[in-house]
């Protein structure tokens, strides 16, 4: 049951941001960091051994990485707002 319920939380979560950048064009920090919260408390649930869990926080700062690379060329916004 508990599985159950930790695969519903970031499907959950990633709808819930997604309709809010559709209809205010922002996503609040708080919905992300109830996603990186949601995380951390399911890997004790996921089964995961300890490169699992490693790969997957390496993938993660990878992405920012991409991120902060693609926010940097202009190809990227940062939630700046504008006209």
């Amino acid at each position: 049951m508990i599985q159950f319920a930790i695969f519903l939380i970031f499907p959950a979560i990633m709808c819930l941001a997604g309709s809010m950048d559709l209809f205010t064009m922002t996503i609040p920090n708080r919905i992300t960091l109830g996603l990186a919260a949601a995380f951390v408390v399911a890997l004790p649930f996921s089964g995961l051994d300890l490169m699992g869990i490693a790969s997957h926080f390496a993938a993660g700062f990878l992405m920012l990485l991409v991120g902060i690379f693609m926010f940097t060329r202009g190809w990227l916004g940062g939630g700046e707002g504008g006209s």
